[in-house]
């Protein structure tokens, strides 16, 4: 299971204080999960009526916690969205 969105609490996937059970559970089944992190989102251009999910990069503090989140979770493999993420 890879979270592709860097927008902490999108969808269930994104939302990074779920990880930790979600790597656990992926483990646990012989699964891989991947958790994704980013600088920070934003996407109102392109998307106007998606602004509730806007995340502020907050000086690098958002990017922070994100890894730490990832890394706490104990996933192997961290993916990186970014402004130019490819889907």
């Amino acid at each position: 299971r890879v979270t592709t969105l860097a927008a902490d609490g999108f969808s269930f996937g994104s939302t990074s204080n779920r990880w930790a059970s979600m790597a656990s559970f992926s483990r646990e089944h012989g699964l891989l999960f991947i958790p994704s992190v980013g600088p920070g989102y934003d996407d109102s251009k392109i998307r106007p009526w998606n602004r509730a999910n806007t995340k502020s990069r907050d000086g690098g503090r958002y990017y922070d916690r994100m890894w730490e989140r990832a890394l706490a979770s104990g996933a192997s493999v961290v993916s990186v969205t970014s402004y130019n993420e490819v889907q």
